[in-house]
Parts: structure tokens; C-alpha cells; sequence
């Protein structure tokens, strides 16, 4: 279609806003507080992408004394929560965890391990629940607050080196979108006949991780940068490319027809060597309408590119939002 600039810089002033609020005395502090924008955005990505986190969405407001950064993120299913004692390696999500998305903690998980232990060991010796519970329930708090202390030290490793770059006082607030979510009894059920559509894909690795966060790009805004990061996610592994773009056009039109979407359309291009061609081919995929050339259009753009063993890979996204 031949856009040349950036669409979302090509829509500052008119229905977006900068990400980085910032005064700068001089001209040369211009430079400057580019160059700090760049390096706490990809220092952002991959302090969450370490600990299998999807930034989606940021904003950072420079003053004379402080930084304040707002954070959104989405959790996959390569989710770190924490090192435990007994285990060397780093735990990862259960299975039933992986499906909710950390909709249960992991305090949860540990309780429940717990009392199928005690009980079991309750039966064998004719012993009262109540009083191994006690026991229970303590263990459970000493777990807890190691986990916490393990997570507070990490955060503030990740302070501490912002306040090092930047030689300010440092507040971040981070906020998960996997959990916010305020659907009605009829979207519910509409979400789930959607699920069951698509159960050819029932089998395929992608298909749970797909699903929640294409959801989440339909129902979110400003989300073009977590699909792009998901099918980034996904070229890389995946060898049957085209099959994974049936996929997401499928969910998409399904996801986009309901009543919970909040976008009107996203056009997707992939350019590579799909399924290991000897040629590299690009592949566009149209989904709802997307007025592109309109300026007054709601619209969220980003591109990445990859590099795989087939060769490099670049992915565009764009998707048009509901006034």
C-alpha cells in the first residue's frame, strides 16, 4: 500500500500521545532524552522477556528529581516465578496454570501440593487433619515470604540499575493485563463457542499461548506490539509456517466478529522464507476494515524483525481501534 512513515508518528498530535513526557532546558537535551528513552525501553524488554513477560504497553515521565515509569505486561506460559531451595532448576507453570495464565498464584499451588501431602500422611497414621494443618499452614507462610523476598529482590536489582543509568530516584508501577478482565455472562459464552471452533488447532503448541493472547491484542488497546511479539515468538520455533497464518487468521476473524472486540480490523505482513523456501515471499493477511490512509483512523502499529536459520523475517502489524 506504500506508507513510508511510521503511522503512529504520523498520528502524534492528532488522536496519540508520546509515551515520554519530558522538558528539556536546551536544544542538545533533545538528543539526550532520546538516547535515555531507547535504552529504558530495551532495557524494559528484556528484563521481562528474561522471566517470560510480554511487555505490552508503556509510559515514562522524566522530571528534575525523579523517573516515573508505567508498566503493562502479559504473562506466557515460560513464566519464572521463583527459585525454590529444594529444586536447582527454576520451576515453570503447571499445566493448569499455563491454561489460566497465572489467574491462580503460585501461593495456590504450593497450598494445594501441602494438604494432598498431609493428607495422605494423616491417613496412613490415624492422625487429626487439624493439628497437621497448623503445621501445614506455617509452611506455607515461611514459603511465602521467601518467594516474596526472591521477587523484591529482584525488583529492586531493576531499580537500582535505572537509578544508576539515569542518576534519579526511580518509581515504576507494573500492572499484568492478563488479569484485569470485565466480561458479561453473554461475551463469556460467545468467547467459549469461539474456542470451539477452533479445536482442529486443539493439538498444536501454539494453540493455548495463541488463544489468550490474540484475545488480548482484540480486547486491549494499543496491543499491535504484543502480536507482533507473539508471532515472533512463534517463527522462530515453528517449521509449518502457514499453517500458524491459518491459525491467526482464523482466530482473528473469529475474535473480531464478536462482541468484545474493541477493533475494527488488523492487516498483518510477514515477509521471509516461509516453510523454508528457497525464495523469500511475503504474506498479507486482511482481516475487519482498516481505513489506513485516514489520519483520524484510531490506529496502532510495530514491526520487528527476526533472524532464524532459514534467514531473517519481518513482521508488520497494524490495527485500527473503535472510536
Amino acid at each position: 500500500m506504500g506508507q513510508k512513515t511510521n503511522p503512529n508518528i504520523f498520528r502524534l498530535g492528532v488522536n496519540k500521545k508520546w509515551k515520554t513526557e519530558f522538558f528539556e532546558k536546551k536544544t542538545k537535551e533533545f538528543a539526550y532524552f532520546t538516547f535515555v528513552d531507547l535504552e529504558i525501553k530495551s532495557f524494559i524488554e528484556r528484563f521481562l522477556n528474561i522471566y517470560g513477560l510480554l511487555l505490552h504497553d508503556y509510559k515514562i515521565h522524566h522530571t528534575n528529581s525523579m523517573l516515573n515509569i508505567y508498566i503493562s505486561y502479559a504473562i506466557t506460559p515460560d513464566f519464572k516465578f521463583t527459585r525454590l531451595k529444594q529444586d536447582k532448576k527454576i520451576k515453570l507453570l503447571s499445566k493448569t496454570e499455563k491454561q489460566n495464565f497465572l489467574y491462580l498464584s503460585p501461593e495456590h499451588k504450593i497450598k494445594n501440593n501441602l494438604s494432598l501431602k498431609l493428607e495422605k500422611y494423616s491417613k496412613k497414621l490415624n492422625i487429626n487433619y487439624k493439628d497437621i494443618n497448623q503445621i501445614s499452614t506455617l509452611k506455607t507462610i515461611q514459603q511465602d515470604n521467601l518467594n516474596n523476598l526472591k521477587i523484591e529482590n529482584k525488583i529492586q536489582k531493576f531499580l537500582k540499575s535505572l537509578e544508576l543509568f539515569k542518576n534519579n530516584n526511580v518509581s515504576v508501577n507494573f500492572k499484568c493485563i492478563n488479569k484485569t478482565f470485565n466480561l458479561t455472562i453473554k461475551q463469556k459464552k460467545s468467547l467459549k463457542k469461539k474456542i470451539m471452533l477452533l479445536q482442529k488447532f486443539r493439538y498444536t503448541p501454539f494453540f493455548k499461548e495463541g488463544v489468550n493472547l490474540i484475545f488480548l491484542s482484540v480486547y486491549k488497546h494499543n496491543s499491535s506490539k504484543l502480536l507482533t511479539k507473539f508471532i515472533e515468538m512463534q517463527l522462530k520455533t515453528i517449521k509449518r509456517h502457514k499453517f500458524f497464518i491459518t491459525f491467526l487468521k482464523k482466530t482473528l476473524t473469529l475474535f473480531l466478529n464478536s462482541n468484545f472486540s474493541k477493533i475494527k480490523g488488523v492487516r498483518i505482513k510477514i515477509k521471509g522464507r516461509l516453510n523454508g523456501a528457497p525464495r523469500a515471499k511475503h504474506k498479507i493477511l486482511n482481516v475487519g476494515d482498516i481505513p489506513v490512509q485516514t489520519i483520524n483512523s484510531v490506529l496502532d502499529y510495530s514491526e520487528t524483525t527476526i533472524h532464524n536459520s532459514n534467514g531473517s523475517y519481518g513482521i508488520k502489524v497494524w490495527i485500527v481501534e473503535k472510536n
